[in-house]
């Protein structure tokens, strides 16, 4: 920071130049000269002897604090410092005067100290205090605002850093200038069994299986053309000799990094253990025997079957346990029959046949007890015994499909009531229109909210008032006809779907039903509370323009009949 010198001295008592001067006094021009050393120092200085009262200070004492300049005066009293910072609040809250003797007590005690200030505007100032024997103490206020701001951002991206890659079933890994390695996260060693000693300093080549790099030249030709020209790569994979001298397939992304000045330091990526993939792709290609060791391990549930008639001719113990089988009674059956009908199994066929292999289908199947679960099914044809067979994959996804499902409902639905929400509602309504508009039979909505609603609230509390606007909701719904729909539009206001009514009087019924279930008195936690509706009819044929323009004109209506004394029917005309 640049600060301008100050053009008076407030270090001591006398001028710069009254010290020049009075050349009698022998320590004149030595104190000038400390005087001048002290305001170079970036760190503010203040001097008080043991009456509390300043001495000396410098500058950019009075600037850190963002004191008056007068504070910097010598004879200033800490009394007066300590009052002016606690009646900006320096302090916090309080009674002013019991914050200035708890910091003037403190100050008696001279006990020296450090520690770190955080002022209103978010300086951090760094104070340190130390007792001048039989005179009084010094104190130093350093801005430490950026290094405690680097600090708190360097300590939470390494912890950023560090969850991240705890959490992520990938590693991270760095490289340095040279191709060694200087950092791989913690899920590398735990994976493959290994120290990070084994690893760190050593470049990719020297940690991979030797036969590697004499069986495949080529990959790794390319590889190195590629770190030596630092070009970013992608899916590079290679064979790694892990703990017990067991083989990992590793697969390997990294991009290059230069520093600040644009020099070249390495290279970063991730990187993921493909052993298993590797192992089932070799698998299925060497033996069946390996194949259904490979299926029973798995979390999906498996089976294979006869590509002609669709007898299952093996299968996984998961898959039995996702059906309610035994292995024995499972192996008996026919892959058409896990399916919740033979129309269901028909399709999957037919695209299978159509597209040469099917993944991943949401497709419903049947335990044995007769109910039913979202499974992801995946069809592969394969040679098994000599024969034409089918592998059929199936991964249970009810838990994924029950929560799309709620999610829908939330989208749709009043979260306290479980009535339609107003988007819901309004869908309904221009469905109800158009309806009315094709069969020329009227309709009707009924708007009403709940009359002293908010005095209840208050008085009983939130937990009261969200009961009794439940149990609004289900007695209103307990009259309704089974063709009718009722929503909970927010806060205390419902409204009420009305369609294929021979008359108008039908909706006034309704109505009239309302008010007088709402009027019954609610008993909830011993309490007794008694409310009333009022209530707004609108009537449609279709002929209308929109939705929104129906409900709110049955809004209106609905507070013509609160205006009219509450408790009310009012029917738009």
């Amino acid at each position: 920071m640049t600060r301008k010198t100050p053009m008076q001295s407030a270090l001591y008592a006398k001028e710069p130049q009254e010290l020049l001067e009075n050349r009698e006094h022998e320590s004149a021009l030595e104190l000038l000269l400390i005087h001048q050393g002290l305001e170079q120092i970036d760190q503010g200085i203040s001097i008080f002897n043991n009456a509390l009262k300043l001495v000396a200070a410098n500058a950019r004492f009075t600037e850190l604090l963002d004191f008056p300049t007068a504070f910097g005066k010598s004879g200033t009293t800490l009394e007066t410092i300590f009052r002016y910072n606690a009646e900006r609040g320096e302090y916090g809250p309080g009674d002013i005067d019991s914050l200035v003797q708890q910091r003037i007590e403190l100050a008696l005690q001279q006990k020296p100290h450090c520690f770190q200030r955080i002022r209103p505007d978010g300086t951090v100032l760094e104070v340190r205090g130390n007792q001048i024997e039989e005179y009084g103490f010094v104190t130093t206020y350093t801005d430490i605002t950026e290094r405690v701001r680097s600090a708190e951002a360097l300590r939470f991206s390494r912890q950023r850093f560090q969850d991240m890659a705890c959490a992520a079933s990938d590693w991270f890994w760095e490289l340095d200038a040279n191709g060694k390695f200087t950092f791989i996260s913690e899920r590398f060693f735990t994976s493959v069994g290994i120290l990070p000693n084994d690893i760190l300093g050593k470049s990719r080549d020297e940690i991979a299986i030797p036969l590697d790099l004499q069986q495949e030249p080529e990959k790794w030709a390319s590889y190195f053309e590629v770190i030596n020209n630092r070009y970013p790569f992608r899916d590079f994979e290679y064979r790694f000799r892990g703990a017990k001298d067991k083989v990992y397939h590793l697969r390997v992304s990294g991009i290059p990094v230069y520093d600040g000045d644009d020099r070249f330091i390495g290279y970063r990526g991730t990187g993921t253990d493909v052993t298993l993939l590797k192992e089932t792709e070799q698998a299925l290609a060497a033996s069946e025997k390996r194949l259904s060791t490979i299926l029973e391990s798995s979390i999906a549930g498996a089976c294979i079957s006869e590509r002609k008639t669709g007898k299952i001719l093996f299968s996984t113990p998961h898959l039995a346990e996702l059906l309610h089988y035994t292995l024995d009674d499972l192996n008996s059956l026919h892959t058409n029959s896990l399916f919740i009908d033979e129309q269901t199994w028909t399709a999957l066929i037919s695209e299978l046949r159509k597209e040469g292999q099917l993944i991943n289908q949401e497709s419903q199947l049947r335990r044995k007890n007769g109910t039913h679960f979202w499974g992801l099914v995946t069809l592969k044809t394969l040679t098994y015994e000599n024969k034409a067979c089918l592998l059929t994959w199936v991964y249970d996804i009810s838990e994924l499909k029950s929560n799309q499902e709620e999610l829908a409902r939330l989208a749709n639905h009043d979260t306290l009531t479980g009535l339609p929400n107003r988007r819901h509602f309004q869908d309904q309504v221009s469905n109800a229109l158009a309806r009315a508009q094709r069969t020329g039979r009227q309709g009707a909505l009924i708007y009403f909210d709940l009359d002293n609603f908010k005095p209840v609230n208050d008085q009983y509390g939130h937990d009261y008032g969200d009961w009794l606007l439940k149990e609004s909701a289900r007695r209103i719904q307990s009259i309704m006809r089974k063709n009718d729909l009722i929503c909970r539009l927010g806060g205390d206001e419902f409204v009420a779907l009305i369609q294929d009514i021979e008359n108008l009087q039908e909706a006034t019924i309704i109505a009239e039903k309302i008010l007088d279930w709402l009027d019954l008195p609610f008993f909830y936690q011993e309490q007794e509370v008694s409310i009333s509706a009022s209530i707004g009819i609108v009537y449609f044929d279709g002929s209308e323009k929109d939705a929104d323009s129906l409900i709110i004109k049955a809004d209106r209506a609905m507070y013509q009949a609160k205006s009219e004394g509450k408790g009310r029917i009012h029917s738009a005309t």
